[in-house]
């Protein structure tokens, strides 16, 4: 599990995302990664036809237990040339199961923010909801730097030094 923090015109929202990749050989075990899940995000392969043949089962099986929550299935490596899932055929599978459909690459990171705003939105009931960046805060001037009133009565006291007569050079005065 990993925490994925977005910064949105509503404040932080915080996904806590499980991969869950490879977890069929586990069977019913799988089941309790998607219990008391929120949302989804279905991602398949569009260069493999068989990841793609796999989505209505992940999305079968996850339903089965989540219920109808929001999801969303994603296609990604969509910036390689051997694309084997047409987009019009990926695109398809929103009409087909009642979820939404982003193209995506997690290599070129292109389009990574449109599921999780989406999801965003519909789990706050916030369809204005946006992504917002971050402000860095100004930085400050380190502490120890004097003001410029403290710098000018520096001046002033550094004058007053050299204007005061030094008597001898012996060090019984001191």
């Amino acid at each position: 599990m990993s925490r994925l923090k977005l910064a949105t015109s509503g404040g932080p929202v915080v996904f806590e995302v499980w991969d869950t990749a490879g977890l069929e050989q586990l069977g019913g075990l799988k089941d309790g990664y998607y219990v008391r899940a929120d949302c989804a995000i279905v991602l398949f392969d569009v260069t493999n036809r068989e990841s793609f043949s796999s989505v209505q089962r992940w999305l079968q099986d996850f339903r089965r237990v989540a219920g109808q929550v929001p999801v969303v299935v994603a296609g990604n490596k969509i910036d390689l040339k051997d694309r084997a899932v047409k987009a019009q055929e990926s695109a398809g599978i929103s009409r087909r199961y009642g979820v939404q459909y982003y193209d995506l690459s997690v290599k070129s990171r292109f389009n990574l923010q449109a599921p999780l705003l989406w999801l965003a939105r519909r789990l706050l009931q916030e369809p204005s909801l946006q992504l917002t960046v971050e402000v860095a805060h100004e930085p400050q001037m380190p502490s120890f730097l004097p003001s410029l009133a403290e710098r000018k009565q520096a001046e002033r006291d550094l004058a007053e030094a050299r204007s005061v007569a030094i008597g001898s050079d012996s060090d019984e005065d001191l």
